[in-house]
């Protein structure tokens, strides 16, 4: 299980907001352009909150979530399986519908003005994709809730 560093921005009853906070693996990436960057939001900026919602939390995270408020840091995991799957939906996905409507459009047409044209549609239509399926709450139930965090403010 991958763990990342979670601030509570704001508590209700259906479930709660949390913030990513800084990456706790040592690359180059941290503002903003890693997986976890990534992952929170699909394709959202880092400062945008996730919403988790309580019906997809385990039992064992309802005893850690029990008395969170606003301000609170807690520890999120991901499970590597669910890491890669989402990497596959993240890159994959979209090249795939990219490189498929320009093979298309190639054989269909064999004109380079309208496979290009094509590849751009596909492309689009994969992240339009993506959007529908962050809206749908699809990510949110990746996230476990491990314990908090021993530094909270």
């Amino acid at each position: 299980m991958t763990e990342q560093p979670a601030l509570v921005v704001a508590v209700d009853e259906q479930g709660i907001s949390v913030s990513i906070q800084t990456c706790i693996i040592a690359c180059t990436f941290c503002a903003g352009g890693c997986v976890f960057s990534r992952l929170a939001g699909l394709g959202k900026t880092r400062a945008d909150p996730i919403y988790i919602k309580k019906d997809r939390i385990t039992a064992d995270c309802n005893q850690v979530l029990r008395n969170v408020r606003p301000g609170d840091r807690i520890i999120l995991g991901i499970r590597e399986n669910q890491l890669l799957a989402a990497s596959i939906i993240v890159y994959f996905i979209p090249l795939l519908l990219f490189l498929t409507a320009m093979q298309t459009a190639n054989i269909a047409f064999d004109n380079e003005l309208i496979t290009i044209m094509a590849g751009g549609a596909g492309l689009l239509t994969g992240f339009l994709g993506l959007q529908r399926l962050e809206r749908s709450g699809y990510s949110r139930s990746w996230w476990v809730t491990l314990r908090r965090s021993h530094h909270n403010s």
